[in-house]
């Protein structure tokens, strides 16, 4: 009786403790919205349409109510920010940190930067965005009557996740927005090391036609 009491005590305590499992369930990461800096910077990790995970972790300089708006799309993640009002040199250096990672079996290969104005021929600034992890930097630079221009940085290796420390400087006129994207391709398949069977296979015949020469020559002498 003693036996059966404890085998119904431990299949009692076993039941209800996977009832308070499930009763717990992961909490899911709410979806990507656009919205100012200061409304994305509190909502914490979100998922964006494509399945990456985006956390905006500080900024700098920037204003709260400068607008953020994901623009995803293809195999990227892009995202713009834009000035409640144009930035200008007063503010320089704007910062803006944040983490990126790709949907599962992905990893992130390259990302780009890019910058546009107003554009008065007075307008020059530059927008950086450096790979905290590999330490590399994709620079976008806007001068005098050019058209925005866009740098993009090939990771190498390709990474699980990554985060970013993108600078906003303005050394002339104002800057009115600029782009961040991330790239990323399906996560090649682990190579083994192990031989395949062709090859041993290969080896075996040629082994057994080189002692079946040794004993024609034999013969033959």
């Amino acid at each position: 009786m003693k036996i059966q009491s404890k085998i119904s005590f431990g299949v009692i305590f076993a039941a209800s403790s996977l009832l308070m499992a499930s009763g717990n369930p992961a909490k899911a990461i709410p979806a990507c919205a656009d919205g100012t800096l200061i409304s994305i910077q509190s909502a914490g990790t979100c998922t964006d349409a494509l399945g990456f995970t985006f956390k905006l972790n500080s900024f700098t300089n920037f204003l709260p109510t400068d607008l953020f708006a994901f623009q995803s799309a293809g195999q990227n993640f892009q995202y713009s920010l834009q000035g409640a009002s144009a930035w200008s040199s007063a503010g320089n250096p704007y910062d803006l940190n944040y983490t990126v990672t790709p949907p599962s079996g992905l990893q992130l290969t390259s990302y780009r930067s890019a910058l546009s104005s107003a554009n008065s021929a007075a307008d020059k600034g530059t927008f950086d965005i450096s790979s905290l992890t590999l330490g590399t930097n994709a620079t976008a630079t806007y001068g005098p009557n050019f058209s925005a221009q866009g740098a993009q940085t090939f990771n190498i290796p390709p990474l699980s996740s990554d985060t970013y420390s993108a600078i906003l400087k303005v050394t002339g006129g104002t800057i009115a927005s600029v782009t961040g994207s991330v790239s990323d391709d399906p996560t090649p398949p682990p190579s083994s090391g192990v031989p395949g069977p062709l090859p041993l296979l290969g080896l075996g015949a040629a082994f057994g036609f080189s002692r079946r020469l040794r004993r024609r020559i034999a013969t033959n002498g």
